[in-house]
């Protein structure tokens, strides 16, 4: 379902196409600052926000739950995702993708799922005339996905002009009569308090997918170099590798910016190659996967006591400074890297990074299970699993498993 291609673009609807898919679940909003969205057209303003770039030649897909006893105009966006553009003809199979998480979102849902359908760059017949074929496909798709997954279509929107402006064909539940639907501006993110906020907290969009991939693949060949002459140096005699000195760079660089040496790179390259240290490493910055349970034989996390936590709220500078800290490593040691970032970027609900990350990694080992594992994950729209008593819709979800 992920896209192989390094670019990493979106398709056009007559390349070859895949199921592209990147899901968002989106966390409960703090109760003493909810972030409000009115209407589907502010919605689509912060959409690029939500994603972390600009989508194209793309359907996203929103899903959100009305909250029951506070009225009907309000509810909680549970998760959302987005698709590749696939050609007419193959759009119901394509969307069908998304049934996983939608029957997740609804069969934890305490109300109604309402969804909201968004068809970017749809093929022109003439300027700002969408080809009527691809149109009717969509909305075909969009209701038989709400049939399939017990949830109700809310919205329908055409997007086109880079972003810029959009039509509804379907509108709070109800069809537009075709007089009504000519195109309008897309508000800007300042015009939408939520996304502006996002903004003004570092989660400004990207251009496109493609900045997303090039942030993943990034390579300092030099940095890489130099660390590969220190591994040498160090296979030599690795009784002299100092496990809590190179776990200290890493917490050091990861969650305080304090660059690594070349040495110390190499020390992280060697630990982090052992699995079930990486595994600690990960159970210390995702506690909330509950690692413990499923070792036996000691705490995981008993491995590293010393590694500074990474906060959940304040998690994309860290997984930027690993993905830098990869692109440092001689090519195949930076796996266990990539698929950290991967499964970090999984459980915080970002799943084009998440998609991305994983990719390279399977490109550097086709065969490192715990990469083959984000990628099911993934490509599944699963949610990852929440302990009970962390919100007030974790004690209600799945814990990731798919629905029925």
């Amino acid at each position: 379902m992920t896209t192989p291609e390094p670019g990493g673009r979106s398709r056009r609807p007559d390349d070859d196409h895949d199921h592209d898919l990147d899901t968002v679940h989106a966390s409960p909003p703090a109760a003493d600052a909810p972030a409000r969205v009115r209407g589907a057209r502010q919605l689509v303003g912060l959409l690029p926000q939500l994603i972390g770039y600009h989508p194209d030649h793309s359907v996203v897909v929103v899903a959100s739950e009305l909250l029951p006893g506070r009225g009907p105009q309000l509810g909680q966006m549970v998760c959302s995702a987005r698709l590749d553009l696939p050609p007419a003809d193959a759009m119901q199979d394509h969307l069908d993708a998304v049934r996983a998480p939608l029957r997740q979102a609804r069969d934890v849902a305490s109300g109604a799922v309402l969804l909201t359908v968004v068809g970017y760059d749809l093929p022109e017949r003439e300027p700002t005339v969408v080809e009527e074929e691809h149109a009717l496909a969509l909305e075909s798709a969009a209701r038989r996905l709400a049939a399939a997954t017990g949830t109700h279509l809310h919205d329908l929107l055409l997007v086109r002009d880079q972003g810029r402006q959009l039509s509804a064909l379907v509108q709070d539940g109800d069809d537009v009569p075709d007089r009504d639907r000519g195109w309008t501006p897309v508000p800007a993110p300042a015009d939408v308090p939520a996304a502006a906020d996002l903004v003004l907290a570092g989660r400004a969009a990207l251009p496109s997918r493609a900045e997303v991939v090039q942030q993943v693949r990034q390579r300092d060949e030099t940095a890489a170099n130099a660390t590969g002459v220190a591994l040498g140096i160090l296979e030599l005699d690795l009784t002299r590798l100092d496990p809590g000195a190179r776990l200290g760079a890493l917490a050091a660089w990861v969650v305080d910016g304090v660059r690594p040496s070349a040495r110390e790179r190499a020390g992280i390259a060697v630990l982090l190659a052992e699995r079930e240290l990486r595994d600690a490493v990960l159970a210390r910055w995702l506690p909330e996967l509950g690692w413990d349970a499923a070792v036996s034989t000691h705490s995981l996390m008993e491995r590293c006591p010393g590694l500074a936590p990474v906060r959940a709220e304040e998690w994309r500078d860290p997984v930027a400074r690993l993905l830098s800290l990869a692109g440092q490593l001689p090519q195949g040691l930076d796996t266990p890297v990539l698929t950290m970032v991967a499964m970090i970027a999984w459980v915080r609900g970002d799943g084009t990074l998440a998609n991305e990350a994983v990719d390279l990694a399977l490109e550097r080992d086709p065969r490192y299970t715990l990469a083959q594992l984000v990628r099911r994950a993934t490509e599944a729209g699963l949610r990852p699993p929440r302990p009970a008593g962390t919100g007030n819709r974790s004690a209600r979800r799945s814990g990731g498993r798919p629905a029925a």
